[in-house]
């Protein structure tokens, strides 16, 4: 039903709040000026390593059922577990204490800092850009785009990447878009320590400008070949920009509210989807 779906995302949404920001904040606990850019470079690499093989993965268990795909994705979830109770206790820099209400007394005060605001409003639009690129593409590509000229150049045949449509073979929209996450795998680190030379505002902003390109690029044509480069485009676009939005956010907050501020990463994230899924 919608209802138990919708609870489902929301324990799913709860759990995701509580997790996330502790593990920001412990990473940030150990990075300095110097090694902050390649770290945060490392956690967007892990991040997208789960990214390329989710999709995947989740299109082989659907071959038996989707409930097999939500006790899936629940299993490799819990996989966490295995690290975790093996995990060193490190102050996550919460900085926050307090009753429920006191605490979220404090989450709002702390929100109306300009820096902030000014940060999550710019990232909205970033965040608005990325979710394009994973809800609206899939569905351009699907019906419009024609990667005949790539199958043939590089000799695929029918399979895991190739399937037979009404409008001949063609890669599947998946492993198009896969190509935005495993391109970050492979380049995140080296770019991270190129852009560590560069201000993070300066960083942000050439990413966002070269993301925005390739997102026009990847919806100009019905060429295969455009969406690819257009992909690709976008990806050193967010690899540019995207991990120095939480090395700036941690580099603004307050002592002891790192992972209050990485908390509200998630935010532009969430105007972004909203906004975006019109």
């Amino acid at each position: 039903t919608y209802g138990g779906f919708l609870l489902g995302c929301l324990v799913l949404a709860a759990g995701t709040a509580i997790f996330k920001p502790g593990v920001q904040g412990t990473l940030q606990s150990g990075l300095t000026k110097k090694n902050s850019s390649l770290g945060w470079g490392f956690f967007y690499q892990l991040v997208n390593i789960g990214g390329f093989l989710g999709p995947p993965l989740a299109g082989y268990l659907h071959g038996w059922s989707w409930p097999v795909v939500f006790y899936g994705c629940a299993v490799m979830v819990s996989v966490n577990f295995i690290t975790l109770f093996m995990y060193d206790e490190v102050d996550s820099g919460g900085g926050v204490k307090g009753n429920p209400l006191e605490v979220l007394a404090l989450t709002f005060k702390e929100f109306i800092n300009p820096k902030l605001v000014s940060f999550i409003v710019i990232m909205s639009g970033f965040w608005l850009m990325l979710n394009q690129l994973w809800d609206m593409l899939p569905n351009f590509i699907e019906d419009w785009v024609d990667t005949g000229p790539v199958i043939a150049a590089l000799g695929l045949k029918v399979g895991a990447l190739v399937h037979e449509t009404t409008r001949g073979l063609q890669i599947k929209q998946e492993w198009l878009i896969n190509l935005n996450a495993g391109l970050i795998i492979v380049f995140m680190i080296p770019v991270a320590a190129y852009v560590s030379r560069l201000r993070r505002l300066t960083s942000i902003i050439c990413g966002i400008l070269l993301a925005s390109f390739g997102l026009v690029v990847s919806g100009y044509t019905m060429s295969g070949w455009c969406v690819l480069l257009g992909i690709a485009l976008f990806s050193f676009g967010e690899m540019i920009s995207s991990p120095k939005m939480n090395e700036y956010l941690a580099v603004i907050a307050p002592e002891g509210k790192k992972a209050l501020y990485l908390g509200y990463a998630n935010v532009p994230l969430a105007i972004g989807w909203a906004y975006g899924a019109k």
